[in-house]
């Protein structure tokens, strides 16, 4: 798939940001239709539980730890100025949106330059 007729377009889930950076693990998804016949999805975790019949809800925990993982990564190359635009003064928007962005990208680099796997480059 080509953008503008000369970009390739690589497809690259989000599933390889949270395998890659190692997100915590939640185990269900329980999708139930409301009366507007619109979907509500909400994610499931049994491991905390030990009887098993508690269900606890954990549908921000991953934005939450996208954030976090996002600032100390920041924290550690010393770019006050990331922190400052992201977290502090909120210039490009959301901060749990540009962390996402940000931990896709070094996902991604990481998966092509040091994991050697090219072949997701294959358009």
């Amino acid at each position: 798939m080509l953008f503008l007729n000369f970009k390739p377009i690589i497809m690259f889930p989000s599933k390889y940001k949270t395998l890659i950076l190692g997100a915590p693990k939640y185990i269900e998804k329980n999708i139930t239709k409301n009366k507007e016949n619109k979907q509500n999805i909400q994610i499931v975790d049994h491991s905390q539980n030990k009887n098993g019949n508690k269900k606890i809800k954990l549908g921000t925990k991953r934005k939450k730890w996208a954030s976090e993982l996002a600032y100390k990564i920041l924290l550690e190359r010393n770019d006050s100025q990331g922190v400052e635009d992201l977290f502090v003064n909120k210039k490009y928007g959301k901060p749990d949106d540009c962390s996402d962005v940000l931990l896709m990208c070094i996902s991604f680099c990481y998966m092509v330059f040091i994991d050697d796997k090219k072949s997701i480059l294959n358009c």
